[in-house]
């Protein structure tokens, strides 16, 4: 948690307006939420740490219990647990037609000799 508030004072001395901008994608469906939220600082004393069954650590602020924060010692992967918004911005992408090779490669007039090997 120290290394997420000095690398975010590092960055607020270098731009006023931080933004975080979290992107979900459900590859299935091909849905996708969008939303952003403000980067804040956390106080170390807010939360308790505890070691789960694969030897990461979850962060639970101790007002509440609340899961906040997950750490991979063994990838060095810090995340944030955040609830989705309800302002966030939902969207889905139309399936993509298939493009014909063949088709294709005879319209634009492909020739063989395109292609050299050595």
């Amino acid at each position: 948690m120290s290394i997420w508030n000095a690398r975010l004072d590092i960055a607020k001395n270098e731009y006023n307006l931080l933004r975080e901008a979290v992107l979900i994608r459900n590859i299935e469906g091909r849905t996708f939420t969008y939303f952003e939220t403000e980067l804040t600082q956390f106080s170390p004393s807010e939360y308790e740490w505890k070691k789960n069954d694969r030897g990461n650590f979850e962060g639970f602020r101790k007002s509440d219990d609340t899961h906040t924060f997950t750490w991979q010692p063994h990838g060095s992967q810090f995340t944030i647990i955040q609830q989705v918004p309800p302002s966030a911005s939902k969207f889905k992408l139309p399936a993509i037609p298939l493009i014909d090779k063949e088709a294709t490669l005879v319209t634009i007039g492909f020739n063989e000799d395109w292609i050299s090997f050595s």
